[in-house]
């Protein structure tokens, strides 16, 4: 069954929760992070392919995925110009916006790196731009 429509523009799997990030955003922001249901996509789920559409709704989506044999959406992101590609400004800008959620915002202290402005995020002592 297709979820296309009720989904938000862009979604993010945290993981499994074997040695992973306890995100504080994860709980109160659940509809950025779930695991995207990609059985209706054409074409079928692949590492080095990046754009999709539910063969459903014709929703076009950009989804990276995780490098593994058996893969899965790590980001998913609606496609409404069918262009994106991972140097799109908006697919940065959405990864961004789910940095943030997932981490429940920003925390009052300074990012460690030098020179940077930015404010860390809860519980990390980076921000956003550096945590990657």
């Amino acid at each position: 069954m297709c979820k296309c429509k009720e989904l938000p523009l862009a979604i993010a799997d945290l993981g499994d929760g074997q040695n992973r990030f306890d995100y504080q955003g994860e709980e109160l922001f659940s509809a950025y992070f779930q695991n995207l249901d990609t059985e209706d996509f054409l074409p079928a789920l692949d590492y080095e392919i990046l754009n999709y559409v539910c063969k459903i709704c014709s929703q076009r989506w950009y989804v990276e995925c995780a490098p593994e044999q058996t893969t899965w959406p790590l980001f998913s992101m609606k496609d409404v110009t069918g262009k994106l590609t991972e140097k799109s400004a908006g697919v940065a800008a959405q990864k961004a916006f789910l940095e943030v959620l997932a981490h429940g915002g920003f925390s009052e202290e300074r990012c460690l790196f030098k020179n940077c402005t930015g404010l860390a995020l809860n519980g990390r002592f980076v921000c956003y731009a550096h945590l990657q």
